[in-house]
């Protein structure tokens, strides 16, 4: 009788062993802390998601240092944006090998991305024809990676399968209402007051769905990771005193003194927004859908303020 109750016992706690392993939430790193925040919004409770990059690190410059690669090999799956973004994955993926590439899913796959639309005669010319990676700028791209995300989490973790694709398809009507609220804010500003220099070829989704026009970057490149010659600053300096645009936008994790410099000549005004990360806990854009309602708000008062 004592055997059978300690053979009993040990299947009870084997079992419920097995029972706690299997309802682990899944451990997924994403790139960046925008990626990760969607990432939530369609697993949370049943996936932990960490950001891997820091907000205040260019994910363009990013290199990924040993106790990253650790992190990267404990996850379950890592999400990546892909189209060029990282340009560490193939670094992650000659540490992983196969069991890394089995667990990468890059969430921009299924949609032709738009390209760099370059001059080919101009002086740097290196990025001419690479894919625009920044494609979050966009909310019906979003609703992609919430597509592409919740199929990688059901396909890991099947027992929540209807649970993943029910808070996609809410995170997707959430993206709907932002995609609207965008649109309004930036229809209620004249077309021709619409135009806008950068810092480097960030913005173009944006511009393309919501009607906004740029004039030029001061890195002509969808990379931060990239020089300017000194013909092209010209350049872009004649091209805004002929268009009287004065809108500067520069990424919270740029460099702004090449702006700065060229706002001092030519009367323009600099601001900066977050770009390629969320702001800290508790700001206006420590959320996706805050992060674009709130860069929309800066840029368009900008605009209006600034007659071209």
């Amino acid at each position: 009788m004592y055997q059978f109750v300690i053979r009993l016992v040990s299947l009870v706690l084997a079992a419920a062993a097995a029972a706690a392993v299997e309802a682990a939430p899944l451990r997924v790193i994403a790139t960046t802390s925008i990626l990760a925040d969607v990432a939530r919004a369609v697993g949370a409770p049943d996936a932990e998601v960490s950001a891997l990059i820091p907000g205040t690190v260019d994910p363009h410059a990013f290199d990924p240092g040993p106790r990253d690669m650790a992190r990267l090999q404990e996850a379950d799956l890592v999400l990546a944006n892909g189209l060029g973004l990282e340009t560490f994955l193939d670094k992650i993926l000659a540490a992983g090998g196969a069991r890394r590439a089995d667990r990468l899913v890059v969430v921009s796959e299924g949609r032709e991305p738009r390209g760099c639309d370059k001059d080919p005669d101009a002086e740097n010319d290196h990025a001419h024809g690479e894919a625009d990676p920044h494609v979050w700028f966009d909310p019906t791209w979003v609703q992609l990676w919430a597509d592409n995300i919740a199929t990688a989490f059901a396909a890991r973790d099947p027992a929540n399968a209807d649970a993943y694709r029910a808070r996609a398809d809410a995170y997707r009507a959430e993206l709907e209402a932002l995609d609207a609220d965008l649109r309004a804010t930036f229809d209620a500003i004249p077309p021709e007051r619409r135009a806008l220099v950068t810092d480097h070829d960030e913005f173009g989704y944006l511009a393309d769905r919501y009607g906004l026009r740029i004039i030029g970057a001061i890195l002509p490149n969808v990379t931060t990771v990239a020089e300017v010659s000194a013909r092209e600053l010209a350049a872009l300096q004649r091209t805004m005193r002929e268009t009287g645009v004065r809108v500067i936008v520069v990424g919270h994790s740029a460099n702004p003194a090449l702006a700065d410099r060229l706002a001092r000549d030519l009367g323009a005004h600099v601001i900066r927004l977050h770009t390629h990360a969320l702001g800290p806990a508790g700001s206006p854009t420590d959320s996706y859908l805050g992060f674009m309602r709130h860069n929309a708000g800066q840029l368009a008062a900008a605009l209006r303020a600034e007659a071209p």
